[in-house]
């Protein structure tokens, strides 16, 4: 489900950074029945986390730039092709957190976080991409 879920974002996202204002899915993923008992056990969890996380994300400021939410749709994209590509367990956590961080301050249009969300994800891939060079310039001694 992880990687199906990440595929669906990735499309998702990339038709966000090229402006589209609403996502196109295939009708066979729009008629594909959700496994209701599943989800109506984590209902209360999520609906209490986004209870705390409302708390600090709300509009605020001037509407974020269409250049703005185009560049969190692109980092948003980038990371979750980090995730399909890097399989190592619990090493997902942090990118999966960043785009469910960077996806809300962008619904909620809010002006401080959403730019913070932002640095903190090219922080991330920047990082990702040290390492590898790293890895190949044979720098890190395993």
């Amino acid at each position: 489900i992880g990687v199906f879920a990440s595929l669906l974002i990735v499309v998702c996202a990339l038709q966000m950074a090229i402006g589209r204002r609403t996502p196109y899915l295939p009708r066979w993923i729009l008629v594909r029945p959700l496994p209701t008992r599943r989800l109506r056990s984590l209902v209360p969890h999520v609906i209490r986390a986004l209870h705390i996380l409302e708390q600090g994300i709300r509009p605020r400021g001037p509407a974020p730039a269409a250049a703005v939410k185009r560049l969190a749709a692109i980092i948003m994209t980038l990371l979750n092709i980090r995730i399909l590509l890097v399989g190592i367990p619990l090493t997902n956590v942090l990118p999966a957190l960043i785009i469910a961080f960077i996806a809300l301050t962008c619904l909620e249009e809010d002006a401080l976080w959403l730019p913070i969300s932002i640095a903190v994800g090219i922080a991330v891939l920047a990082a990702d991409v040290i390492l590898i060079w790293e890895i190949f310039h044979h720098h890190v001694q395993f």
